[in-house]
Formats: structure tokens, sequence, C-alpha cells
């Protein structure tokens, strides 16, 4: 019997704010937030709509609701967070928290509107080089073209608080296309494996970088940097040419430095 849970899909979310002046309202969320109108019921307007993309946000007629709206806030997604926090500037929108990088691994800004509603505009992290950040790999750091071994593995996704499967690891290192550690000799008669990444992919046609990772104590050390520009030396040697090279991430910024550019990803939902 089908599951009538799987079957209900909700199409589409349209909030309606309260607002004291509906055509005010129509007006600024275009002019200044770079909205379309959509509609407007009634002369003089009691109710109204506009839209973005996929988004609909409806104003109603109500001044005592109205009263109650500062703090609301709407998180909004948006492919490209730095030209809608450019275009919202330049158009006089009120930005009550600036744009950065967040802790929790997005680069957002927020906006309040006349009526107190707070809009918080999302995107991907931008690469920004930290303070302490060296600009050439510590003499201790020996980049090494090999896969990682188990134990090594399962130490540095530990470290970055990644899951793992350990029971199907052996079988995903084994069918690795190439790989790339980084070795910590300070101590030569104890060196320390602190980063890798893994190259899979049918060997010919097409690549893909996968599970960049540093321990957090040899972090901002550029080794990271060294591991990819290794990679990328070894794909230039070892792939014919027009090969699909490519990875997933969440922190764009920091591979289109090393000449990666955003595309479209998909994945298989399990």
């Amino acid at each position: 019997m089908p599951n009538e849970r799987s079957e209900m899909k909700i199409n589409r979310l349209s909030p309606i704010l309260a607002v004291p002046d509906v055509l005010a309202a129509v007006e600024y969320y275009t002019r200044v937030l770079g909205f379309e109108r959509d509609w407007l019921w009634k002369d003089p307007p009691t109710h109204g709509a506009v839209s973005r993309d996929n988004i609909q946000i409806q104003f109603g007629l109500s001044a005592a609701r109205a009263e109650r709206a500062p703090g609301t806030q709407f998180f909004l997604f948006v492919n490209d967070v730095e030209k809608f926090h450019a275009l919202h500037r330049a158009n006089g929108a009120e930005i009550i928290s600036p744009i950065e990088n967040k802790p929790w691994g997005l680069r957002e800004y927020t906006a309040r509107d006349p009526w107190g509603y707070e809009l918080r505009f999302a995107g991907p992290e931008k690469y920004e080089k930290p303070a302490d950040a060296r600009d050439s790999l510590p003499p201790n750091i020996r980049i090494v073209e090999r896969t990682a071994t188990f134990d090594e593995y399962i130490a540095i996704v530990k470290s970055v608080n990644w899951g793992h499967n350990p029971d199907a690891l052996p079988t995903a290192l084994r069918g690795s296309v190439h790989g790339v550690v980084a070795v910590d000799i300070a101590d030569p008669a104890n060196p320390k494996t602190v980063g890798m990444l893994r190259i899979i992919g049918d060997g010919a046609l097409a690549f893909c970088i996968q599970e960049v990772a540093v321990m957090p104590s040899h972090q901002n050390q550029r080794i990271g940097t060294a591991m990819i520009e290794t990679a990328l030396n070894w794909l230039r040697r070892s792939a014919p040419k027009g090969a699909f090279v490519g990875l997933f991430t969440q922190k764009p910024g920091f591979y289109e430095r090393c000449g990666f550019q955003a595309d479209i990803g998909m994945h298989l939902k399990t």
C-alpha cells in the first residue's frame, strides 16, 4: 500500500506579512530588494504579493498585527550572496548585520524592511585567508603521493568530525585512483600523517577529488593547497586531455583559487 505521506507534496511556501500599507510594502520590496510585483487586491490595496524566482511574499493590511512584526526573520538562500548584498546596499536597504562568513558554514547578511521584518540572505562561504595563515609550507611537512591507510584515514576524519563507514572503507581505499597525504616529520622517529585527499573515478574520462582534510592542529599552514596542487599536477600528467575533473565542496572560494569553477552538482538519494 503506498505511503500516503510520500504522495503528499508541499509545492510552495508564501508567507503573509502584516503591514500598515500594502502598496508601500510592494513598492519597497520591488524598488529596494529586487522583487517583482505579482498582484494587488482591491483599491486601495488590502492585500498584495511580490515574487522573485521561486519565492513569493504576500502582504496583508493590518496595522495592529504589523506592530508585532519587529524581529520576525526569514531565511533566503541565494546563488550569489555578494551580488545581492551589493544590490541592496546600492538601493539603500537597511543592513543590520554585515555580510560575513558564519561559524555554521554560510556567508550571510541581514536586511530589515521599514516594518521590522528581517531578511537573512545566505549563500556559500567565501574563502578568506586567515590572518595567521602561512604563505609557504612548513619545512617539517612532506607531501607524499599515496592513498592514506585505514588508520590514517580514520584518525583524520575523526579530527575534523566527519562521518565515516569503517566497514566499507577498505574497499573504498583500494578503489582509489590516486591519493595524496601530508606527513609531519618534526619527529623523524614518529612521523604523523596530518592531511589527505583521494582521487576517485574511472581512471580515464572522469575523476573526482574528494575527502580533502587537514587535522585542525595543522590547518592554515598551506597544507591543503599543497595537496590540491600535487593532485592537479598528477592529473595533468596522467589524465587524457579533455577528461572531467570535479569535486564537491561547501567552500567553493578555496577551490576557485586552484582553478576550479562553480557548476551544477547532483547526488543520488539513497
